[in-house]
């Protein structure tokens, strides 16, 4: 007949492909037939035994031979029935010990027993699906797997029918695991040198650029610096240890640890001019607060100029509550818009 090549291509594949490991497997499912209306068939219903093999973890072939009862509905023995002979290439997606959705394609034969007899026939068919296999339910792997396929075949010029299916899958071969004796093996111990590693460049001022090569070793922390670990200009540095009174520009002792670090930074590059910025938060009235961040900015500038800072250098300016950069309806926000930034502006 003209599809016996495709059945003998078939057979001929699963022979040369087929390796006995622990990736074999056997299928049997039952599935329902929603029939092409050229069968003048109401129904159907079928089963398929599936064998695979394939050493890939995605990539699988599986061997198929399935029965189909059609019903006419007209009785006295007028069932349609086919017979399907097939090889498909399944690809499994994600891992197998997981919920594995897969995409099929496959070729074969089917049979035809139709009434009247003078009719039956052997057709090529080709299908396609979609699937979905359980993660494993039990010790040996036995897996549920459920499938939707697209059957076409040749009968009649062509016809197309879905298969809806449910089964089983269960491994075959699981590999052993073998126990060896393994003689003892006595080791004699060799004292081994310690190898001091070698010492790590050491960065001071966490600038990022080491030491040896620092022309500025004492840069602000947090500062943008460039390949010589020098302060870069243009930018806002804001100094968090700097603390005052309550509405007063005095200057609480927690604050000298910020302003030696600010003094020794300003002394380690002599050609940095700076402004120091004083911002307050909206409590108060906006003259007052401009007031108090001026105020507040000067103790600093005079507090660096008492530790060896060049005056020139120097610039002190209030913003007040103009500049915030947060709300000022909790204590949190205010918290973070009274602050002093560290305004470098150029050599």
């Amino acid at each position: 007949m003209k599809t016996r090549g495709v059945v003998a291509a078939a057979l001929g594949l699963l022979c040369a492909t087929s390796t006995v490991s622990a990736s074999n497997y056997v299928g049997l499912s039952a599935f329902g037939v929603d029939t092409d209306e050229l069968r003048a068939t109401e129904e159907g219903v079928g089963f398929r035994l599936n064998y695979g093999w394939g050493s890939h973890d995605h990539l699988k072939w599986e061997f198929q031979f399935s029965q189909t009862a059609l019903e006419t509905g007209a009785g006295a023995g007028t069932d349609f029935y086919q017979s399907i002979v097939g090889i498909d290439a399944a690809w499994r997606f994600l891992d197998a010990s997981r919920w594995q959705p897969y995409l099929l394609l496959g070729i074969g034969a089917v049979y035809d027993d139709v009434s009247p007899d003078t009719q039956d026939d052997t057709n090529a068919f080709a299908n396609a699906g979609l699937g979905l296999l359980t993660p494993p339910l039990t010790k040996n792997n036995t897996r549920l797997r459920f499938d939707v396929r697209y059957v076409h075949s040749e009968f009649t010029d062509g016809i197309q029918d879905l298969h809806y299916g449910l089964g089983v899958e269960i491994p075959l071969w699981q590999e052993r695991v073998v126990e060896r004796v393994v003689e003892k093996v006595v080791y004699q111990e060799v004292e081994v040198p310690v190898v001091q590693p070698a010492p790590q460049p050491t960065d001071s001022d966490f600038d990022g650029v080491v030491d040896s090569k620092d022309h500025c070793p004492s840069s602000l922390r947090g500062a943008r610096v460039d390949a010589n670990g020098c302060v870069i200009q243009q930018q806002v540095i804001v100094l968090n240890g700097i603390q005052f009174a309550s509405d007063s520009a005095r200057l609480l002792a927690g604050s000298n640890q910020q302003l030696a670090a600010v003094a020794q930074a300003m002394q380690s590059q002599p050609s940095m001019h700076v402004e120091i910025a004083g911002h307050t938060d909206s409590t108060g009235s906006y003259a007052h607060n401009q007031v108090l961040s001026e105020r507040r900015a000067n103790a600093v500038r005079n507090q660096l100029i008492n530790r060896g800072v060049e005056a020139r250098r120097l610039t002190a300016r209030g913003y007040g509550e103009s500049n915030p950069v947060t709300g000022n309806n909790t204590a949190e926000g205010r918290a973070q818009n009274r602050r002093v930034e560290f305004r470098v502006l150029g050599q």
